[in-house]
């Protein structure tokens, strides 16, 4: 063997090696659960080195020729600990168990380190068999009947039946550009527009040649009508006997079946075409699931807040949706169409714009008080309530709601606890305004008042010593938040 073939025989080994000692050492365990045509997948991961993991993403491939199916953001993994990650089919219409084909594969990605593990090929029982897929045209939900080994064509077949319902073609118009514009605002999945454009221009010339035969038969109808009339009119004027003036007579029902064929002319056609007359017509469906999932925060928001306090109800995070965008019309049909009125006239949409995966931060669900009872959709930086707190934050924040809810009725000086922050990061601080925002998001805006910030500066590791809370009656009820060594902290 020569050398050059003995080094990389050697380096080869050495990489495969590598691998076999890293094996599983992420995926812990995946498993899944498959109800109807809908399968749920659990991967746990854990993270047994000493530096954290950074945004992890888990994408689900198709054993069979490792095609991806769905990708999902799980986010950061401490060094030593483990988090489960959950991708469920029901979270998007586009994919389901019959899009596995029989098996799949986990593939595990870190944001700087690339793919750093890939699990086996995790076997797929089904028997069931797909009888129809769905999308949303123009709001409305409509199936299109599939066959077993072309279920992943479904964005393709309904949106070439979503083309059917085109109007293009009925007028003098370009089929080109009318069906460019009605698949592209028909709300459709992406990877569907081209095969309903191919099909809405078959339709609109189809529709246009239709059209153009019932102007024919009109067309005509009208003329035969108006030399009828005129043939017959003529000759019963002219008539000098009572002969050719029942003879003159003789025409007009031949006018009257020319009036007839006119009316009846596009309902005979509709005997063998269906004549289009727009999109089909109801409420709006949930075919854009993010739709729905902003308007049952709403909904809940409401409903668990009523005659309360300010609060925010949810912040939803928005980086991993696909390919739709949600605006406040469409939260509001969502909400007309579920009879939900009372609260779609209490919504405030405030975040200015539509909410898609590259909005920056979370979106923030808010019940607020202010002018009148509503809630609130908004980006989280829009609101002091809305923003996201770190632990230490809310560490100290829950100690001082904590001292407070427990020797308020008490009236006497009590030490509630002494907090650690030696360990804290380096870049951590906290400071008083940051743990008074965090008590007026968790609707505790009066015990805000009641916190003296006695510490003088931001708390941080460089502190020396632990952060004392105490509840303190010499002046006023209040929570001291001081440093051990304050000699009020005894």
């Amino acid at each position: 063997m020569e050398p050059k073939t003995k080094l990389m025989t050697v380096f080869l080994i050495g990489i495969l090696a590598a691998n076999a000692a890293t094996a599983g050492r992420y995926i812990e365990s995946v498993s899944h659960e498959i109800s109807g045509d809908e399968i749920e997948i659990t991967v746990v991961i854990t993270n047994p080195g000493p530096d954290d993991l950074c945004r992890i993403i888990l994408h689900v491939k198709r054993g069979s020729d490792g095609e991806k199916i769905r990708s999902k953001l799980v986010g950061s993994v401490d060094a030593g600990d483990a988090v489960i990650g959950t991708i469920s089919s029901n979270w998007d219409y586009r994919w389901n168990v019959h899009d596995l084909a029989g098996g799949y594969i986990i593939e595990l990605e870190d944001y700087y380190l690339g793919v750093i593990e890939v699990s086996d090929i995790m076997e797929v029982s089904y028997q069931g068999k797909p009888v129809s897929c769905a999308c949303s045209c123009n709001g409305v939900l409509i199936e299109s009947p599939v066959h077993e080994d072309d279920y992943g064509k479904c964005p393709e077949l309904c949106s070439k039946q979503c083309a059917g319902f085109t109007v293009c073609g009925r007028a003098e118009v370009d089929c080109g550009p009318c069906c460019s514009s009605y698949c592209k605002g028909a709300g459709l999945p992406i990877e569907g527009e081209d095969a309903c454009v191919a099909s809405c221009k078959d339709a609109c010339n189809f529709n246009s040649a239709i059209h153009g035969l019932i102007n024919v038969i009109r067309y005509v109808a009208i003329a035969v009508a108006a030399v009828v009339l005129a043939i017959c009119g003529l000759k019963f004027i002219i008539s000098q006997d009572p002969e050719s003036r029942r003879q003159a007579k003789r025409c007009f029902p031949y006018l009257i079946f020319a009036i007839v064929l006119i009316g009846i002319a596009q309902a005979l056609i509709g005997l063998f075409y269906e004549v289009p007359e727009g999109p089909p017509a109801g409420k709006m469906q949930t075919t854009n699931i993010y739709i729905e999932m902003i308007g049952e925060e709403v909904v809940k928001c409401w409903e668990s807040s009523t005659g309360g306090p300010d609060r925010v109800c949810t912040k939803m995070d928005v980086s991993s949706w696909e390919i739709y965008t949600v605006t406040e019309d469409d939260v509001k049909n969502y909400l007309d169409g579920i009879g939900r009125d009372d609260v779609k006239d209490k919504m405030n949409w405030k975040i200015g714009e539509g909410i898609d995966k590259y909005l920056p931060g979370r979106v923030c669900i808010k019940y607020d008080t202010y002018w009148d009872n509503e809630v609130f959709v908004l980006k989280q930086n829009q609101d002091v309530m809305c923003i996201d707190f770190s632990e230490e934050t809310k560490q100290i924040g829950d100690a001082v709601v904590a001292c407070w809810k427990s020797n308020k009725d008490k009236k006497v000086d009590e030490v509630c606890k002494k907090i650690g922050v030696s360990g804290w990061a380096p870049e951590v601080t906290v400071a008083e305004v940051n743990v008074g925002n965090y008590l007026v998001s968790l609707g505790e805006g009066d015990i805000k008042d009641k916190m003296n910030w006695k510490i003088g500066e931001g708390i941080d590791n460089t502190l020396g010593e632990e952060v004392c809370i105490k509840y303190d009656t010499f002046w006023d009820d209040e929570v001291f938040v001081m440093r051990e060594s304050n000699p009020d902290c005894s």
